[in-house]
């Protein structure tokens, strides 16, 4: 097919038209990618990836921030409630806090009264430990840095997360046997804060409480395995004294399944960083971990190396794989270091998405050109070689003449066309012999030359035939069989050159047109053709 549009002109009407075609298809193609790509049917993947991680990350913010702005606010009623219970025993023993110290009896009573209370703001805050610890130790010969600390630390049961089973990890043994609680099985009687520096800030006693609530980085809680951050905010008596800490722990098991979210990304990772990453690397061991509710997600083992890339989107790098994803400020604390929020999906993903839409694109635009390409040489074919077919019986003239019983024969099929070809027909027929074109003018003037050698009676059936006879009436005009009649039709066309009875009519119907008919049977020969002949 393309070697037949090459060939022809470059001007022909093929030619043109199969280039016009192809210039509106073009432009076709390019309006249903863009109306494609602007309904979503054609994907920016950079673009879509950004624009739906960052919504991740506002999901994932606001969710982050509503869990800790409730257990900010448990952890503020938990201050008070501890403060006023221990107020209530200072008072009740007539003694300072500092008498305190080294008093088992006295600090066991003190975890007593405010045990319920530390659990239940613990079920309220929805958080996976909850503790009150007092800034005193029951022995202080062998603390002498005073790094432990006297009261409850309580956890939910992470083995039966579901059921809210209560286990102590710091405090009286015989505290929390009375309430119910299984000791923890790394339990100790206090808790020992020298590996986490500023964990008692003093700098708090005097800040109003919620210029005051802090989070610890993520850490490993001593004596186990388990990954954590704590929300610290201080007790405060009515006089402005300091009488420890209280707050809550969050977990990573625990956080996976509260601040898990939906997510068009099959795989994504939620990092969330207490405090704001350092430098360019990115630790996930300080950050606190989760994914989608239906998928599963994965912690990098190894620092990632952090590069920005195009759409907006930033690469991490390590050796447990290539990630993408943003980076966004999440305040939580006033006047307060700020937290930050990671999300980001593996690399390989994205990779496979962008493949996958650029396959999309290209084998759309092939299917295009292909069905462009031969739907413009189909229409083109159809459109233009009627076109061409009556063109060309008009310019050989022979074919312009033929006439038959079919009053279709000789038309195009193009209400142009078949009005032209009407018209030349008219106008040929109108006009005079000298008028015929040269090449057929020597034919006709054959044709005329040969009838001299008809015999008189092969030249009836030819007059016959000149006055608009047909063959089947021959043999009841002339009196003779039809056999007879078919025999003087043969040697007719024999002598005259015709090869065809289509031919024969053409020069019968030239005679006609031209009034010539004279010229061929004389002026007196009409009235002896109804003569039989013997």
């Amino acid at each position: 097919m393309f070697k037949v549009i090459k060939k022809r002109n470059k001007n022909s009407m093929y030619r043109k038209l199969f280039e016009y075609l192809l210039m509106f298809a073009g432009m076709l193609l390019v309006y249903i990618l863009v109306a494609m790509t602007l309904i979503g049917q054609f994907k920016d993947v950079g673009y879509n990836y950004e624009k739906n991680l960052d919504l991740q990350s506002s999901v994932m913010k606001k969710e982050i921030k509503g869990y800790f702005g409730k257990a900010a606010i448990s952890a503020m009623d938990l201050s008070k409630t501890a403060s006023q219970k221990m107020e209530d025993l200072l008072e009740k023993e007539g003694i300072p806090f500092q008498d305190l110290k080294d008093r088992q009896a006295l600090l066991a009573q003190a975890q007593d009264a405010i045990f319920e209370d530390i659990k239940n703001s613990m079920y309220a805050a929805d958080v996976s430990g909850a503790f009150v610890l007092w800034n005193t130790t029951v022995n202080s010969k062998l603390d002498r840095k005073g790094n432990f600390k006297s009261g409850l630390y309580l956890e939910i049961d992470s083995r039966s997360i579901r059921e809210s089973s209560i286990i102590t990890y710091r405090g009286d043994v015989d505290v929390a046997r009375k309430h119910h609680s299984m000791p923890h099985r790394k339990w100790k009687l206090e808790y020992d804060v020298s590996g986490q520096p500023n964990f008692f800030g003093l700098d708090r006693g005097h800040a109003p409480l919620y210029e005051s609530y802090r989070m610890t980085p993520v850490f490993t809680l001593p004596g186990t395995d388990q990954k954590v951050i704590l929300i610290t905010l201080p007790i405060i008596g009515r006089d402005g004294s300091f009488y420890g800490i209280c707050g809550f722990e969050v977990e990573q098991l625990f956080f996976k399944e509260k601040l898990a979210q939906p997510s068009k990304f099959e795989r994504v990772t939620n990092l969330f960083f207490p405090n704001s990453i350092q430098g360019e690397k990115v630790d996930a061991n300080m950050a606190l971990g989760s994914g989608t509710e239906k998928g599963y997600y994965y912690m990098p083992k190894t620092p990632l190396t952090m590069k920005t890339k195009g759409s907006g989107l930033t690469e991490f790098s390590g050796q447990g794989g290539n990630y993408l994803g943003l980076v966004r400020e999440l305040p939580l604390l006033k006047n307060g270091q700020p937290s930050q929020l990671l999300v980001m999906v593996p690399k390989e993903d994205y990779d496979q998405d962008f493949r996958e839409n650029l396959v999309t694109i290209i084998v759309t635009v092939i299917l295009f050109l292909f069905f462009s390409i031969g739907g413009g040489l189909i229409f083109t074919k159809r459109y233009i070689t009627p076109i061409t077919e009556g063109l060309a019986m008009i310019e050989n003239q022979e074919n312009l003449f033929i006439k038959d019983s079919d009053p279709k024969s000789g038309t195009i099929g193009f209400y142009e066309i078949d009005e032209l070809i009407r018209k030349l027909r008219e106008n040929v027929k109108s006009e005079n012999y000298d008028r015929i074109p040269d090449y057929l003018s020597k034919k006709f003037r054959d044709f005329i030359q040969a009838t001299e050698n008809l015999t008189p009676a092969e030249m009836n059936v030819l007059t016959l035939l000149i006055q608009g006879n047909s063959v089947d009436e021959l043999p009841d005009i002339l009196f003779i069989s039809k056999s007879t009649a078919k025999h003087h039709i043969l040697r007719i066309y024999k002598k005259l050159n015709v090869s065809s009875r289509g031919e024969l009519l053409l020069y019968l119907d030239m005679i006609k047109g031209c009034g010539m008919i004279d010229h061929i049977v004389g002026p007196n020969d009409d009235d002896e053709v109804d003569k039989p002949q013997n």
